[in-house]
């Protein structure tokens, strides 16, 4: 008898040249893949394929809120805390809130943290979602919804350590922002600093 030969679909395909194929295969399961896209003039073009899961940064689901107070209506102030020493960024100010649990919507996470961290009742139902941030530091993804609220319950009050700070709509445009800012604030947070300012005249333009 001759060598055996495989019919695949109508080819035939001698034990060399599958043997050829199966490396080929193989090196292109551990190749990089690319995908095929078009852009705008419709003209195809390649773009890497995402990295497998493994190679990802974890994810941090974290949620936050600008407290306005509008007590002033032509004066309203945005509530920041400072982050206290001993915790990673320490010294950044920030949109207070916290992570969320396992279960937990970010709505009652976030007034979970904020009864934990100030001492205050949000109510959930009055609260608005205005932006979110999506930023990668060096071993996690932040991933953080904000939320803009004028009423609580109770007396703000820093229970973890923390310094709080009112910061008025020129302040929060003129002194926030990086590391060299008067008021430095986290990275993942700075980008979100005009949507606040924005929030923070929207209803005291109205009145």
């Amino acid at each position: 008898h001759g060598r055996r030969r495989r019919r695949t679909r109508g080819m035939i395909l001698s034990r060399p040249l599958r043997w050829r194929c199966a490396r080929s295969l193989r090196a292109l399961r551990t190749r990089r893949s690319w995908v095929t896209q078009s852009n705008s003039d419709g003209k195809p073009t390649t773009v890497p394929s995402p990295p497998p899961a493994s190679q990802l940064p974890k994810l941090v689901l974290v949620v936050a809120v600008a407290l306005i107070d509008r007590s002033e209506l032509q004066n309203p102030k945005c509530l920041l805390v400072q982050r206290p020493a001993g915790k990673p960024m320490a010294g950044l100010w920030e949109f207070p809130g916290g992570k969320v649990e396992s279960g937990e919507t970010p709505e009652l996470a976030l007034a979970r943290e904020i009864k934990e961290e100030l001492g205050v009742k949000v109510n959930v139902e009055r609260m608005q979602p205005i932006t979110f941030a999506s930023h990668t530091y060096e071993s996690f993804h932040l991933l953080m919804p904000l939320f803009a609220a004028d009423e609580w319950e109770g007396e703000l009050k820093p229970l973890e350590g923390q310094t709080l700070q009112w910061v008025g709509v020129d302040c929060m445009r003129r002194k926030a922002g990086g590391a060299e800012a008067e008021i430095p604030m986290p990275a993942a947070d700075i980008p979100l600093i005009d949507t606040v300012v924005t929030a923070m005249i929207g209803e005291s333009a109205n009145d």
